[in-house]
């Protein structure tokens, strides 16, 4: 399991399981791997700082879709420019992108959300 998806699901799943809303250190971790992206992904590169998608790109795509789709409380997306420049880009470039991978998140964010504490 790569550090984006670890920090992301510490979370997620706790939430979507019954437990707790995970605190500001597991918040602050997420924050941590998204300026990491944000800083391999700088200059229209991929995420393996290349001109080209890698099967890296498309696993931390499944994970970033997802997490935009979950609209974590506290976590502002917005703020990895680059992040969500790459985001875009391979959104284009991936076939059947709304078929293969927005579509689960968006259920999966649904879930998330419907556990969310009022």
């Amino acid at each position: 399991m790569g550090a984006f998806y670890e920090a992301f699901g510490k979370c997620i799943y706790p939430v979507m399981f019954g437990g707790a809303v995970p605190g500001k250190d597991e918040l602050d971790k997420v924050k941590e791997n998204l300026g990491w992206l944000d800083d391999f992904v700088k200059n229209g590169k991929f995420s393996a700082g290349t001109d080209c998608l890698t099967i890296g790109d498309l696993s931390l795509l499944a994970t970033y879709s997802t997490m935009l789709a979950c609209g974590i409380p506290g976590l502002d997306l917005a703020e990895y420019k680059n992040v969500e420049v790459w985001y875009q880009k391979c959104v284009k470039l991936v076939p059947n992108y709304q078929k293969v991978c927005h579509e689960g998140a968006a259920v999966m964010g649904g879930f998330y959300k419907s556990k969310l504490p009022a």
